[in-house]
């Protein structure tokens, strides 16, 4: 497919993000670290100007220099880039992470029913007396501290 002609980008927001227009198409490159001309890092913000359902933005997926943002977008513009393959990818992506924090979360809440279980608790019983730690208030948990470290007794 021939190059279309170089988008041309604009500066906004004091040179924090650019704008470049091809089309219906609206690219927004958008400074995510914000700290200096040097290490600037770029997410693209692709918008449709009629069709708000056709946009979509690399972040959290990719990010770039500003020269490869630029790029990033004229491959979009020159059909070198398929944005339903990149939104497929993202959203394989999404799915990966997604599983894999699933995953962490199941080996926490088990790690935390072990301990419960070492301590003869049920998860309903550590609730309940976690709503009753709530309710003891910042003076309360002072003084429960307190006595911890004086080894008061319990049953007071």
């Amino acid at each position: 497919m021939p190059k279309s002609t170089e988008i041309l980008f604009r500066t906004k927001n004091g040179g924090r993000s650019y704008e470049g227009r091809r089309g219906n198409l609206i690219f927004e490159l958008v400074d995510v670290r914000g700290l200096d001309d040097v290490d600037s890092i770029y997410i693209v913000k692709v918008r449709h100007k009629v069709v708000d359902t056709l946009g979509f933005t690399t972040c959290g997926h990719r990010s770039f220099p500003l020269e490869g943002a630029k790029k990033f977008c004229q491959q979009i513009v020159d059909g070198e880039i398929d944005p339903e393959a990149l939104l497929a990818e993202f959203a394989a992506e999404d799915a990966a992470a997604e599983e894999a924090a699933m995953k962490e979360a199941e080996k926490r809440a088990r790690m935390l029913r072990a301990r419960l279980d070492d301590a003869g608790l049920t998860f309903m019983r550590f609730l309940e007396l976690m709503s009753l730690y709530g309710a003891v208030g910042d003076m309360g948990h002072n003084m429960l501290l307190e006595w911890e470290g004086k080894g008061v007794t319990h049953h007071g």
